[in-house]
């Protein structure tokens, strides 16, 4: 899954309903938030702590964005896509866990 993917979950609410509560502005946190991850984890070297706390810092800058577009962000179809987004990428980096959801812990989502 490419970061486009995850946004266009997000536009495409922006596109039906213009007055859904974020705007452009919370998409491209959350797309800046993604890129940074995929730099982040891309440079772990396949250390579990390391691949963790990239997660962590990507989990809570995404909580920051939906936070302030007063929760109105990431719903359930953009909760999927982040999450697969974030697994592919951790795992893809060398994360050995067998917890189905590695957000959980810091997602407010």
């Amino acid at each position: 899954m490419q970061i486009e993917e995850v946004l266009r979950s997000m536009t495409s609410v922006m596109d039906k309903d213009p007055d859904c509560g974020f705007t452009q502005a919370h998409v491209n946190m959350v797309s800046n938030c993604l890129a940074q991850f995929v730099r982040n984890v891309q440079g772990t070297e396949g250390n579990q702590k390391k691949i963790m706390k990239c997660v962590k810092k990507v989990v809570l800058g995404l909580n920051k964005a939906d936070k302030k577009s007063n929760t109105t962000l990431i719903k359930a179809p953009q909760r999927v896509a982040l999450l697969a987004f974030i697994r592919e990428r951790a795992f893809g980096a060398g994360l050995d866990s067998t917890d189905a959801d590695i957000t959980e812990y810091w997602s407010d989502w």
